[in-house]
């Protein structure tokens, strides 16, 4: 409320991890229970979206759970965590959220969206170099080679 108070319920988003378990963190026992009252009450204030993270390092939220969590939220629902291409689009195709996040694939990727549209092959991400400080592994991945970049690593 304090966040929509400043800048207008329609401009927040809220990220949630529903039957989150990581890092040694439980899932919450009542956590549809508690997570339909958030979206029901954040539909209510006019909130733009609902970040649902599907669990890490395996999905954890159960498409049961996604489809109420649509009914109680009006507005755009977004989900990552693991996604492909397909199960984006399957998940497009079944109305099951709105928006998708590819956060690993946009890493060693960075023209995801092309590749995507003209099915081309993935960079694999080199997990080795996250958090590491510097562009390796963030910043040094080519584009691929059709759209003028330099070949791909291993080419």
């Amino acid at each position: 409320d304090a966040v929509a108070g400043v800048f207008g319920a329609e401009r927040v988003g809220v990220r949630i991890a529903p039957f989150g378990k990581s890092n040694g963190m439980l899932p919450d026992e009542n956590a549809e229970e508690t997570f339909l009252y958030v979206a029901g009450e954040l539909s209510r204030r006019g909130a733009a979206y609902i970040h649902v993270v599907l669990g890490f390092p395996d999905p954890v939220v159960p498409r049961e759970f996604l489809a109420k969590l649509r009914h109680e939220f009006k507005g755009t629902l977004m989900v990552n965590s693991r996604l492909t291409q397909e199960k984006a689009e399957r998940m497009l195709e079944e109305d099951a959220a709105d928006l998708f996040a590819f956060g690993t694939l946009f890493i060693s990727n960075p023209d995801l969206p092309e590749r995507f549209k003209n099915h081309l092959p993935l960079a694999e991400a080199d997990r080795k170099t996250f958090y590491g400080g510097d562009a390796e592994g963030y910043t040094d991945y080519p584009a691929y080679p059709s759209f003028g970049a330099e070949p791909q690593i291993g080419e």
